[in-house]
């Protein structure tokens, strides 16, 4: 193409096939410069006038690409330390919580009738609970004056 450019300026298909090659080979602005020179040599030519809006095209496509990526946050590279950290507040919740039971190495949090069954089929006798006892004077209930 540059050969043919260099034989004879004035030969607009010169310019159409440096253009494409320049396209294939994603150099747009070069391309779309190429296709410009071209229309300038023969302004009717419709594959010149075609392939210039193509180029165009995907030169402003590209620069918006660019524009979005510039001003878009990757944030999965924080996806491991937002784990770990959930991981070690977890670990310390665990610590912390008094109806824990540990199954090997899986910590499971019951409730206290979970706890009390719990007991029962590995054979803990519980103690019978201390009888109730009012804390506040029987004889006021039913006394009227």
């Amino acid at each position: 193409a540059t050969k043919a450019i260099k034989q004879n300026r004035n030969w607009s298909k010169g310019y159409f096939r440096a253009g494409r090659a320049a396209l294939e080979m994603e150099y747009y602005q070069e391309a779309l410069d190429m296709f410009e020179k071209g229309l300038e040599k023969e302004p009717s030519n419709k594959d010149l006038q075609v392939w210039a809006k193509k180029a165009r095209d995907i030169r402003n496509q590209q620069k918006q690409d660019k524009l979005v990526k510039k001003h878009t946050t990757d944030y999965s590279k924080f996806d491991a330390l937002t784990q770990q950290e959930q991981d070690e507040e977890d670990e310390e919740e665990a610590a912390n919580d008094p109806n824990r039971i540990i199954l090997g190495d899986k910590y499971y949090s019951s409730s206290k009738m979970e706890q009390r069954q719990l007991k029962a089929m590995l054979g803990y006798k519980e103690p019978p609970p201390p009888p109730f006892e009012p804390k506040f004077d029987t004889d006021m209930i039913y006394r009227h004056d």
